[in-house]
């Protein structure tokens, strides 16, 4: 009778030890699940991290290239804009240059044309001068004569084709007052125009010699002042070549 109660004791102790013994295997086996659980939900958020480490990896060497274009294209651009702006300021520099030698040389032209004039209109001047001292009055008229003479052989063979139509007005302008002269070119001219003339007639002491013979707009310069001038821009012309 003893041992029953014995036997009753183990057979429980033995139950809660069964009992315990599962809640525990049960509990171990939650606990190691619940392990294989989160280590799989961290390789699954480390494979995450790597993917999104790769992906952010990627998206920077693309910017990292884009960029390097970029800084590649705008450097290129303000190259050439640099470029394109020295281009420019050469071109200007050389047009500034061009009109500043074109000036200078006009001026130097100007100033060398003024020069030749007034030193042709002293020479003319100092020539009359010469020869209205050097010849007698007596002289200069035979030389008038001799010009106005030329002149009637000009206009004997001149062709009237040249001359002007709808002549208004004619003039005789001469160094000297004419005499016999008038007749002659009076008659010439009649003869080369075809109709009766009345010249005015001008005297005027600056010729030196001879006559300045206007039909119209058509002018004939035959004084000595005249074949001055012509001489002077001749001996200038043959100097210059």
């Amino acid at each position: 009778m003893l041992l029953l109660p014995v036997v009753i004791i183990i057979l429980i102790f033995a139950g809660v030890i069964i009992i315990l013994r599962k809640i525990f295997l049960s509990d171990t086996e939650s606990a190691v699940n619940r392990l294989r659980q989160i280590d799989a939900e961290y390789e699954k958020k480390q494979q995450e991290i790597k993917q999104m480490y790769k992906d952010l990896e990627r998206e920077r060497e693309s910017i990292l290239t884009v960029t390097q274009e970029e800084v590649v294209k705008l450097k290129q651009q303000a190259q050439q804009e640099i470029e394109n702006m020295r281009q420019q300021m050469l071109k200007d520099a050389r047009t500034e240059s061009d009109n500043i030698i074109a000036a200078a040389r006009a001026r130097e032209e100007d100033m060398r044309q003024k020069i030749y004039n007034e030193t042709q209109a002293k020479i003319i001047e100092y020539a009359q001068k010469l020869l209205i001292t050097a010849f007698s009055k007596e002289i200069l008229k035979n030389l008038h004569k001799s010009l106005i003479n030329d002149l009637i052989k000009q206009l004997d063979q001149m062709d009237i084709s040249n001359i002007p139509g709808d002549i208004k007005e004619i003039k005789i302008v001469s160094a000297f007052a004419l005499d016999e002269e008038r007749e002659d070119i009076k008659f010439i001219l009649t003869k080369l125009l075809k109709q009766d003339i009345e010249p005015k007639e001008e005297m005027d002491e600056s010729l030196l010699a001879g006559v300045i013979l206007y039909l119209g707009t058509f002018v004939i310069d035959a004084s000595l002042s005249n074949y001055l001038t012509e001489a002077t821009g001749k001996l200038k012309k043959d100097y210059q070549q």
